[in-house]
Order: structure tokens, then sequence, then C-alpha cells
């Protein structure tokens, strides 16, 4: 599981989960989006916190999960 910024056509960067599968990245789940480098620092890096993370937000159904 790695922790990923994406950035879109429209400038904003998406801060997604991925896991590399047959050698390819797969996206697991979208944690959030930033419009800035700055906003992206509120978002969690470590593994430990990203788990944590997306277990308080996929219980509210706050999350985006990709498939």
């Amino acid at each position: 599981m790695f922790i990923r910024k994406k950035r879109h056509r429209s400038g904003n960067i998406g801060v997604i989960v991925v896991e590399k599968i047959g050698g390819k990245m797969k996206e697991l789940a979208t944690i959030g989006v930033a419009y800035s480098e700055d906003e992206v620092e509120k978002y969690p890096t470590s593994k430990a916190a990203t788990v944590e993370y997306l277990k308080n937000h996929l219980r509210f159904g706050k999350l985006r999960c990709g498939g």
C-alpha cells in the first residue's frame, strides 16, 4: 500500500491509496483532493495514520473507494 499524489487536468491534486498488483498500480481509495501543495500536508502520509484515517472515514461514508 502506497500513498500517491496524482495531479488532475484541472490542476487539483488527488491524494490516493494505491497498491501494486501484477506490475500495475491499482487505485484502492481516494483520501481527498487538495487545491495546492500546501493543502496536501493535511492528509496522512504514514501507513499507520492512513489506515486509521481510512477506518474512520469509511465508517461514516465520507470516502470514495475505487475498484
